[in-house]
């Protein structure tokens, strides 16, 4: 079994929270996507690679993500080389991006799971 991850949202909705954030305590933050947000002392995406890793039956991860976090998710991911592909969506702001369904598409075409059993999950 694989693993697709939809994970090409801006953050749109995070960042204005934090940039209306009072106190400034999460700036830090600003630039993260959702699914690189540290949780603990390492991003969420690495705990649930943890348990991917552990599970018998899930061969691959495959990230999808947008232009604007590509390189991030491509530096995080290279700490599993061979379990993590990432492919960019090429969408540069919010108003182009493809949306869920559209991104699932693009993800199974980009990496060629369209006859594989999935689990998706919605970074």
């Amino acid at each position: 079994m694989k693993v697709v991850i939809l994970a090409g949202g801006f953050g749109t909705r995070l960042a204005r929270d934090i940039r209306n954030d009072a106190s400034g305590k999460y700036k830090e933050l600003l630039h993260l996507p959702k699914a690189l947000l540290p949780i603990g002392q390492k991003p969420l995406l690495s705990h649930w690679m943890k348990l991917f890793q552990e599970s018998d039956d899930i061969e691959h991860v495959h990230i999808q993500t947008n232009d604007h976090f590509y390189e991030q998710f491509m530096k995080w991911s290279q700490e599993w080389p061979d379990f993590i592909s990432v492919v960019n969506d090429k969408t540069s702001t919010n108003n182009i991006k493809l949306g869920a369904v559209a991104a699932l598409a693009f993800a199974v075409s980009s990496f060629g799971v369209e006859q594989s059993d999935l689990i998706i999950v919605a970074g």
